[in-house]
């Protein structure tokens, strides 16, 4: 009953979190609410989870170093969000503990972009939008968060279509991972984002290939390529005229150094350099960015925030979960390992593009998925090590 309403109150959040009226409900009752009572939910420890203890240890750091902030109020408000980091995660992977909620946790997610995009439509796509000169992009969503939303659903959805065992159910999710297809382009028109693309379209062909090449048979792979080859002729056209005509044309055709954020990334890297020890305290580097605004890339903006310990043990952690997946899926060649490989690839990348660490959702899905895969792999050795043990008895 109890895992019921840490799941209320984390879904509660995942709905209100873009109505400004809800929002201290959720951040200060709900989500605190959520982290006490999922320590009564777990089924195993969360401190032996080696990502999420590193996790814990790059929080650590990232706190010694607001003691050294060039401005501590910036730096004060940059750990409160790492807070809400902190409870977000641990809640949902305190809840991962227990395989029984595994699928609800990936529908959360799932939730949050449906969430998202209903916002989206209600508040930001009017009947005044424009994709040849606008787009998708105000104070509660911006582009780059919605990006980040799509991949983390086409994942979920994916993901859950494995787990759910009844038919009916897979057979669903298995069709909204396939409609993911059309809604990246979608959104990455109306957001006018190059990343949707350099994201998803990676994520989609791994994913599809895992699905309906790999593990399939002749059968499922010829229908699977037939139905491809059918549906590129038939859209193919209405894609390239829908492209032609919007503003993510304009912006595509921009080479990179025209493009702002390359600026604000170098300008982060020569902060870094400058306090390599410590950075300028967490959240400070805006104040250096000639622009006001963060760098849009984890690994640039810890750095010049935290210095090189920073941006080592957030290395660390991403490299410790690629890591585990490499070995994990070379021991038992389960395609489940192979994607969460081949999210972990993506994540690395993804980096790139925006700051992770410090969101609650994009932080807290990546240690779900972590610890989800973790918890995975001590289940198939402790099977191993029962159906041995039955052998030789």
């Amino acid at each position: 009953m109890l895992r019921f309403i840490v799941l209320a109150l984390l879904y509660f959040w995942a709905v209100v979190n873009v109505d400004e009226s809800m929002m201290s409900i959720g951040l200060y009752i709900a989500i605190p609410s959520a982290f006490i009572l999922s320590f009564w939910c777990t089924t195993g420890k969360l401190c032996d989870d080696k990502c999420f203890k590193i996790f814990i240890i790059f929080l650590l750091w990232v706190a010694f170093t607001w003691l050294g902030a060039a401005d501590i109020s910036v730096a004060t408000k940059q750990m409160k969000r790492l807070l809400g980091v902190f409870l977000m995660s641990s809640a949902v992977c305190n809840l991962a503990t227990d395989k029984r909620n595994i699928s609800w946790l990936y529908a959360l997610y799932v939730v949050l972009f449906i969430v998202a995009l209903n916002y989206a439509r209600t508040h930001i796509v009017t009947i005044k939008f424009d994709i040849g000169h606008d787009r998708l992009d105000d104070e509660r969503l911006n582009a780059n968060i919605l990006a980040s939303y799509t991949f983390y659903a086409t994942f979920a959805l994916f993901a859950l279509g494995n787990l759910i065992c009844q038919k009916v159910y897979k057979k669903i999710f298995h069709l909204l991972f396939l409609v993911m297809i059309p809604l990246s382009f979608v959104i990455a028109i109306l957001t006018a984002s190059r990343q949707v693309l350099l994201v998803q379209i990676p994520i989609i062909a791994i994913l599809l290939y895992i699905k309906y090449i790999k593990s399939a048979s002749i059968k499922t792979k010829f229908g699977f390529i037939v139905a491809v080859c059918l549906i590129a002729l038939v859209s193919m056209n209405t894609i390239i005229d829908t492209y032609d005509n919007s503003f993510l044309k304009q912006r595509s055709e921009n080479g990179i150094q025209d493009d702002g954020r390359l600026k604000v990334l170098n300008e982060a890297i020569d902060v870094g350099c400058e306090n390599v020890f410590i950075g300028v305290g967490p959240g400070n580097f805006i104040l250096h960015s000639s622009q006001h605004i963060f760098s849009h890339c984890s690994y640039t903006e810890a750095f010049a925030n935290t210095g090189i310990m920073g941006l080592i043990l957030y290395l660390y952690l991403i490299g410790k979960f690629l890591k585990n997946q490499w070995q994990y899926y070379r021991a038992t060649k389960e395609i489940v390992y192979l994607a969460f490989l081949s999210f972990g690839i993506i994540y690395v990348f993804y980096n790139f593009f925006y700051v992770f660490y410090s969101d609650l959702w994009l932080m807290s899905f990546f240690l779900f998925v972590a610890h989800n895969s973790n918890t995975i792999w001590i289940n198939h050795l402790s099977t191993d090590i029962t159906y041995k043990e039955s052998n030789i008895g």
